[in-house]
């Protein structure tokens, strides 16, 4: 048990370092040592470059510790000691045993038993090259509607997972996954469909409680669509705010908080709706891109000729927000909605104003969304939430034309209106959570060699 020693006047209590059984093998005994080790640790002591060097390094070091967990777990459910103990299961044994939670303790025994069907997938563990969460979306692969897909593909999408960061992970996932999906292609079209529900109810004091699931058309539309409400909203209250507090204004001084806001903007939304006249459709713009192989699967299934999706890495299905759109809804999209024609030159809509005007218009904007996907500086912000930005400085003779503009996020457009001859640094100020283009993780390769990754053979894993 541990122990702790606490000073004469009931101040700071030192806890005593974790104690190594006897029963411990050597390299568990190296391990409890190194963690001892770990407890001294002063990382104030370290500078900062020095600490973005080692933040890789102490990654690798978590995810094998959970891996090296996950394995003694395994041992322990095989060797039925719990029995001993009047446990029913390692699992009802961990929950009483130890101080974690027990969805902590569901994830470790989950992972502990997903891992002996997957030896690529462990073998990455150990190393400290994936984590828990990567494991338990590469088990998600092994469903039966996959058939046996998962036993060809295991080394290939593990070299994903440790070759490229975690947004584009999982959206190379979902496309592989759709590809190897054996049931029909509208399948998870109409999952979507049956899952959608909306429920507005009312409390005693009559306040509204909205609660409910949308379609990922109906989600990109409502997003699409309450966007440019918010931003009005938000112009208005910095503008009333500067009035007040003049160049000193932040956010703590706006009269409304985004929640707030976005409850608004719903409202004026649904008072836009009733304002309308009837008289023709009303028709959502939203942005999705496709490569001619995603539209030629699409047309295909839509015309109910066979086909099958192109492979994850020529896919490029999905909507502006980053997330994936289906066959049948890019179909539907491209009937229903209304389609604006980007064009990047003089034969469509006027996108260059060379000097006439500093401002680019929404034209211009949304070409360069189209083409950028994302912020340029690798934040991985969409293009259609950044800001458009010259590439020469408008006060150096730059041109207001898609060319010489870039989708810039608001941070990095600060700076290099500040300094015109600021870079982007090789590792940006933040990650977004969802990604548009497929982003490697720095420092990473695929670390299973090519030929095994091509077999299906797990290789080595240094």
């Amino acid at each position: 048990m541990p122990t702790r020693q606490a000073d004469g006047d009931g101040g700071s209590t030192d806890w005593a370092p974790i104690s190594t059984p006897a029963c411990a093998p050597a390299a568990a005994a190296q391990l409890i040592e190194a963690a001892n080790g770990i407890a001294e640790l002063d990382w104030s002591s370290v500078v900062g470059p020095d600490l973005m060097r080692l933040r890789e390094s102490l990654e690798r070091v978590t995810n094998a510790v959970e891996s090296a967990e996950a394995s003694f777990v395994a041992a322990l459910d095989e060797s039925k000691e719990w029995l001993f103990d009047g446990h029913r299961g390692v699992k009802g044994c961990l929950r009483i045993t130890t101080t974690r939670p027990d969805s902590a303790v569901t994830a470790l025994v989950s992972t502990s038993k997903i891992l002996r069907r997957m030896p690529v997938a462990a073998d990455a563990h150990a190393a400290g090259l994936i984590g828990r969460r990567h494991v338990a979306l590469l088990h998600s692969c092994t469903a039966s509607w996959f058939g046996s897909a998962f036993d060809d593909a295991e080394a290939t999408l593990v070299g994903w997972a440790v070759e490229y960061d975690w947004p584009s992970f999982a959206s190379m996932i979902a496309a592989w996954k759709e590809a190897a999906d054996l049931r029909a292609p509208s399948t998870a079209d109409e999952q979507d469909q049956q899952a959608r529900v909306l429920h507005h109810s009312r409390s005693f004091r009559g306040r509204g409680l909205l609660d409910g699931t949308l379609t990922p058309v109906a989600a990109e539309i409502l997003d699409e669509t309450l966007r440019p409400i918010i931003d009005e909203l938000f112009t208005a209250d910095w503008r009333a705010a500067r009035e007040k507090w003049g160049d000193d204004t932040t956010e703590a001084h706006l009269e409304r908080t985004p929640a707030q806001r976005r409850h608004d903007a719903f409202e004026e939304l649904c008072r836009r709706a009733a304002a309308w006249n009837g008289v023709s459709r009303a028709r959502p713009l939203y942005m999705v891109h496709l490569t001619i192989d995603d539209l030629r699967h699409a047309l295909a299934l839509d015309a109910g000729l066979p086909s099958r999706p192109p492979p994850p890495e020529a896919s490029m299905r999905r909507f502006g927000s980053g997330f994936r759109v289906s066959p049948t809804s890019a179909v539907q999209g491209i009937i229903d909605a209304h389609v604006r024609r980007i064009v990047f030159d003089a034969d469509g809509e006027v996108l260059d104003l060379g000097r006439s005007n500093r401002f680019f218009t929404r034209a211009q904007k949304l070409a360069m969304a189209a083409r950028d996907a994302e912020c340029v500086c690798g934040c991985g912000l969409r293009a259609d939430l950044c800001e458009a930005d010259h590439r020469i400085d408008w006060r150096f003779l730059g041109e207001t034309n898609v060319r010489d503009g870039q989708s810039m996020c608001p941070p990095s457009h600060r700076r290099k209106t500040a300094d015109p001859s600021w870079v982007p640094p090789p590792d940006p100020h933040r990650r977004w959570t969802i990604a548009g283009l497929r982003r490697r993780r720095p420092g990473r390769g695929r670390h299973a060699p090519r030929d095994a990754t091509a077999g299906g053979d797990s290789g080595d894993l240094p």
